[in-house]
């Protein structure tokens, strides 16, 4: 019975400190500014034309979506380490600067020195206690490799993995990893995300990679969004501004934002407040005071179409307290504040208002209309997510309904094998053909030196052999040094007296 009640105490009081740390880390759910490093690896690639064009397009993108006051820098690697852009506030001028940059890469041979890069890209960063948050993001196409030594780059990759790794854990310096084709390292990368509280992500295609970048987005500026209905979503009036992002394929023609008047808002014919960035791929529209109400995209895929919102009604999520495998339940936690600081009513949010939207890593998606929901406190509401079947990445997106609001906010949950919990691993993983193509020439002219050298040495005894019987041959009389014993000389027909 005691311990019963003692449970329940410590129910109570561990959810009244997750909403007082939730409060300390969302202060007026501010978007707190970052500085973010960003890692290029150039070390020679079929598909690094292909790359610096995909990069270009989704870091332009992603320096757009950073909050005002954010800083972030670039910096390229292979063999050596070299600053494009230093970190400083995002600009026009810092954004041109990082477009001329990342179009300037090019192939700089086999080794890729990640260590170094990292380095080199938080050499001033100290221990996590001011603002803004730093972390780094690291784009490969390739592995570790400061040498062409195998063993040399598995105690680089070790070093990393530990050493490196836990000196920026120390420092609240997270790094996320994204493996741009099939040949990077995805066992290393992952490593060192999953070590530094980092995020493992893929950018193998265009969408991947923008979808990657979205994840990214999420979880350092945590924001919510408007739920799309056919593309539809809804304007309360709480609403500050929105961000909408719509893909055009290469038909800008076809882009549009509809106003709940009806009136359409299209690239470079900037009004009503609204804000236009277009590369080759993506469309963004900034809307600012945008007018209550019922608004549309118009875009020839609205499948990854998203509206982000400046809300005044504060939002946060939290994920689980642990790590989750498959087919086990575990609770979110979401945090609601009013306009004022305070927290809602009783009735301002009830169970049947809050529904989840789990979208797995295969793309199917799972509605739940009503699941457990149990208030904490005040503010906290406790979600239980039923449990998810397969190991990977999932979207698990809260959905809130207040009154005429609809928000959604998203969180990425990974359910995680048994195997993937264990400790870091430093195995030298797939040594490939071409990895052991140095090691095994080399290995082959030692053999050729060695055979040459034996077989020198076998020649000059067959030499030496020969000039003995030769000298035997030459004095069969034995007048001279006697053929058989060298230097003793014999009287012909005579035998040696003995003493």
């Amino acid at each position: 019975m005691l311990h019963k009640q003692l449970s329940r105490v410590w129910c109570k009081c561990h959810s009244v400190l997750l909403a007082a740390l939730l409060m300390l880390a969302y202060p007026a759910f501010a978007q707190a500014p970052q500085d973010l490093r960003i890692l290029v690896d150039s070390s020679d690639s079929a598909s690094v034309a292909t790359t610096r064009l995909k990069l270009s397009d989704t870091l332009e993108m992603l320096v757009q979506l950073l909050p005002e006051g954010s800083r972030a820098g670039i910096w390229v690697f292979g063999a050596e380490v070299h600053e494009l852009v230093a970190p400083q506030d995002i600009s026009t001028s810092w954004r041109k600067q990082a477009q001329l940059a990342l179009d300037s890469i090019v192939p700089t041979g086999e080794l890729s020195d990640i260590a170094a890069a990292i380095d080199a890209a938080t050499l001033d960063l100290q221990a996590a206690n001011g603002s803004p948050v730093a972390s780094v993001l690291l784009l490969s196409d390739g592995k570790l490799a400061v040498s062409s030594s195998p063993m040399t780059n598995a105690n680089a990759s070790r070093k990393l993995l530990t050493e490196r790794a836990h000196s920026l854990a120390e420092k609240s310096v997270p790094v996320h990893t994204v493996a741009l084709t099939d040949d990077a390292d995805s066992s290393l990368l992952h490593t060192l995300a999953r070590a530094t509280g980092g995020l493992s992500l893929r950018g193998r295609t265009d969408r991947e990679l923008h979808e990657s970048m979205f994840q990214l987005l999420q979880t350092i500026v945590p924001g919510s969004r408007a739920p799309l209905v056919g593309g539809e979503f809804i304007i309360a009036a709480g609403v500050k501004s929105f961000i909408s992002v719509m893909y055009h394929r290469g038909k800008v023609g076809r882009i549009g934002l509809v106003d709940p008047d009806g009136e359409v808002l299209r690239p470079n014919e900037e009004a009503n407040g609204s804000v236009w960035f277009v590369n080759d791929t993506v469309a963004l529209a900034s809307v600012s005071a945008p007018q209550s109400g019922t608004w549309s995209l118009r875009a020839p895929n609205l499948e990854s179409a998203q509206v982000r919102l400046d809300t005044e009604l504060g939002i946060a999520l939290i994920g689980p307290d642990s790590e989750v495998g498959p087919g086990e339940s575990f609770v979110i936690r979401l945090l609601l504040e009013s306009p004022e600081g305070d927290a809602l009513g009783k009735d301002a949010v009830s169970p049947p208002a809050i529904s989840l939207r789990v979208l797995g890593p295969s793309g199917e998606q799972q509605i739940f209309a009503a699941p457990r929901v149990d208030r904490d406190s005040g503010n906290l509401f406790a979600i239980t997510v039923p449990a998810l079947a397969l190991p990977g990445r999932y979207e698990v997106s809260a959905k809130v309904n207040s009154g005429e609001s609809n928000y959604e906010f998203p969180i990425f949950i990974d359910v995680i094998t048994t195997q993937s919990k264990e400790t870091i691993s430093t195995r030298v993983e797939n040594i490939t053909p071409e990895g052991l193509e140095k090691p095994i020439i080399s290995l082959g002219v030692f053999v050729l030196v060695a055979l040459a050298v034996l077989l020198a040495v076998l020649r000059r005894r067959r030499q030496r052999k020969l000039e003995l019987w030769q000298n035997r041959f030459d004095d069969p009389e034995g007048k001279g040094a006697s053929g058989l014993f060298p230097g003793i000389r014999t009287q012909t027909g005579e035998h040696p007296k003995v003493p």
